[in-house]
């Protein structure tokens, strides 16, 4: 595909569980990444309307630390879509709040940020 998506990204996007366990059973690349360097991961915070796809992922072993082009993390993309609950997943699994993106920014400094315009920090 164009976009550097494979058949996989578009089941995790459409939060297929059971396509995603076929997938790795089969040997899939769970750290396989679009061509804007979103993981997995990162594009099921993003896409995935169902948490057991990202629950998943991380049991599996994916890198929960993972960055985009941008050095945007899975915490980072989860703060900006406002979702606290996958927040929690990400601390719980260990994510690092101390990585920085390209505008040398890390989790804690996009909080404050974006805290008007993120529901998960009203």
């Amino acid at each position: 595909f164009r976009n550097g998506c494979t058949a996989l990204h578009y089941a995790v996007d459409g939060s297929h569980t059971e396509i995603v366990d076929l997938a790795f059973e089969n040997g899939a690349d769970i750290e396989a990444k679009d061509r804007n360097g979103w993981s997995l991961l990162m594009r099921a915070i993003i896409f995935s309307s169902k948490k057991d796809v990202i629950k998943k992922l991380i049991e599996l072993g994916t890198n929960i630390n993972a960055t985009d082009k941008l050095g945007i993390t899975c915490v980072m993309q989860a703060i900006l879509v406002g979702d606290k609950e996958v927040l929690k997943l990400l601390l719980s699994a260990g994510a690092d709040l101390t990585l920085v993106n390209k505008y040398k920014h890390n989790a804690s400094q996009l909080v404050i940020m974006h805290s008007n315009e993120v529901s998960c920090f009203k």
